[in-house]
């Protein structure tokens, strides 16, 4: 039995040999097992840590009106001319081309919008009452003379209506337009004046004396135009003396805010939207 067990000894440690052997080969090297070590930790943080999504713009906030409000825009121009002689005169920035204005005036047109005044819409705003659908407001800012010569014609041509802002000290000026040219733009029935002092005064620069004076000369002077109204449109944008105006008659402002939405809360400094040469769909309309 002994001499039996000695001779498969050999055979037996050998076949041994052979199935560690074989048992190694099928066995991941140590570099095999960190990979995969590494691929597994990799997709489990993957799984529990999704990659953020692409950053997307965030929506700009709708601004909150109270009061009474209407959706009525009242668009800001000031020069309306070749633009050839803007460039001549160094006046691009205000500038709106003659032909660009008339095709503004065509789109409203065709568009239904229905030109209204500034004190239409401020009436509208106090009374809590309706305005046409699609209402809108025109304003030219300044008195300038191309309001006469370029816009006024066009006004004409597509029976809109406008407000004229107007500096009644700069009148009869190189320029600006003359107190002639001024009767002759009301006598269309398509104009409106609108008290813009004086001299163009920065209402938040001066003293009471000195506001009293550009606001109540300049609408003493519009008052002999027959066209006085009780709308302020501020120079420059600058909101100030609400007080003052307020206890002298006027019940609205025209500001330089940017937006669209009218209400009865700030009727002292309604929103505008100033315009430029690009289509008037570029600014919402």
């Amino acid at each position: 039995m002994n001499r039996k067990l000695i001779y498969f000894l050999p055979v037996f440690l050998s076949l041994l040999s052979l199935i560690n052997l074989l048992m190694a080969s099928n066995s991941p090297r140590p570099s095999e097992v960190l990979a995969q070590r590494e691929s597994t930790a990799e997709s489990t943080t993957v799984a529990s840590s999704p990659l953020p999504p692409k950053e997307q713009a965030s929506p700009t906030p709708e601004p909150e009106f109270t009061g009474y409000c209407l959706n009525v825009p009242i668009l800001m121009y000031h020069h309306v001319q070749p633009w050839s002689q803007a460039q001549e005169k160094w006046q691009t920035a205000l500038t709106v081309d003659n032909n660009t204005f008339d095709t503004h005036m065509a789109y409203l047109k065709s568009a239904g919008y229905t030109t209204i005044s500034s004190s239409q819409l401020a009436q509208a705003l106090i009374n809590h009452s309706s305005v046409p659908t699609k209402s809108i407001v025109i304003t030219l800012d300044d008195g300038y003379l191309d309001a006469y010569t370029y816009a006024l014609p066009i006004l004409q041509k597509y029976q809109m209506h406008a407000d004229f802002l107007i500096p009644t000290g700069l009148l009869n000026n190189p320029d600006y337009m003359t107190g002639d040219q001024l009767k002759a733009a009301l006598a269309t029935g398509l104009i409106s004046t609108i008290n813009h002092t004086y001299s163009h005064f920065n209402l938040g620069a001066g003293n009471t004396e000195k506001i009293s004076f550009e606001v109540l000369t300049a609408k003493k002077q519009l008052a002999e135009f027959g066209k006085d109204s009780a709308i302020f449109g501020y120079p420059y944008g600058t909101v100030a003396a609400t007080k003052f105006l307020q206890e002298n008659g006027y019940i609205a402002g025209l500001s330089t805010i940017q937006g669209q939405i009218q209400c009865d809360s700030f009727l002292i400094s309604l929103n505008r939207t100033r315009i430029g040469n690009l289509p008037l769909s570029s600014y919402g309309l």
